[in-house]
């Protein structure tokens, strides 16, 4: 497995899990085709200006000790940029959220999950939100891919309608 790191500019510090602050925002959620479309919110509760770059990790789990339900999301297309947030800004990474309906029962396993398990872009420490919805317990077949994908971290908060 190789490892790359992202350079980034001076003067600027990288954000770390403890010094963001997650939202799962529903009520700027959208739905289409089966999906519904989600925004999470990373605010920076530093002193200081730092920086996010590209996806985050995102799965649902049973707590926040808990095990992972299904696959982790998938990341979407395009490729990141560097977001630099003040002390108090925010940023957003859009998740999809497929219904477990889309997929047979018997593949998908569904339950109900409760958390949903945030890394945030690069980082090793996750956080966890409130999130309540019809989730694969089952790991989905390879070619079918995860019931969760997410798109690269945006600046400003995520709003209703904002295509991801």
């Amino acid at each position: 497995m190789r490892l790359e790191f992202q350079q980034y500019p001076a003067g600027l510090c990288h954000v770390t899990s403890s010094g963001l602050k997650i939202k799962v925002d529903t009520s700027q959620g959208g739905a289409a085709a089966g999906s519904v479309y989600v925004p999470i919110n990373f605010t920076n509760t530093t002193g200081s200006t730092c920086t996010l770059f590209g996806y985050p990790g995102v799965s649902f789990v049973t707590s926040p000790s808990g095990s992972e339900l299904g696959r982790a999301a998938t990341r979407n297309p395009p490729t990141g940029t560097l977001v630099t947030l003040a002390p108090g800004g925010v940023a957003h990474a859009v998740l999809r959220v497929a219904e477990a309906g889309n997929y047979s029962a018997s593949a998908c396993v569904p339950v109900t999950a409760h958390w949903l398990r945030i890394y945030p872009p690069n980082q090793f420490n996750a956080i966890y939100a409130r999130y309540k919805t019809q989730a694969c317990s089952a790991r989905l077949p390879a070619k079918v891919g995860s019931q969760v994908s997410v798109y690269v971290v945006r600046p400003g908060p995520g709003t209703a309608g904002q295509a991801p």
